[in-house]
């Protein structure tokens, strides 16, 4: 179960609180280099049944920097891997 909205959260050295939940949790973000002027990012994690499993779709938004479109990805794929191991291990 998904916490309530507005519950504040810590998630890889970020926190944030929860903006929406439902079938789909969004998370405010906030700037991972401590920025506070860059705000309005998010992240949501949305489950979908597939098959006899689930798929996770995972979307990151909101940037205001080019920079951080480049950036982001590479911190991303690793944090999602480790993700998938643990609930392939669950």
């Amino acid at each position: 179960m998904f916490a309530n909205i507005g519950h504040t959260f810590s998630l890889i050295r970020q926190s944030g609180r929860v903006l929406m939940q439902d079938r789909k949790l969004v998370l405010d973000w906030p700037d991972w280099r401590g920025d506070d002027t860059v705000t309005g990012q998010t992240i949501s994690f949305t489950l979908e049944p597939n098959g006899a499993g689930t798929r996770l779709i995972f979307v990151h938004a909101g940037f205001t920097r080019t920079a951080d479109i480049g950036d982001y990805p590479f911190g991303w794929d690793g944090f999602l891997g480790m993700l998938k191991e643990e609930a392939e291990g669950a």
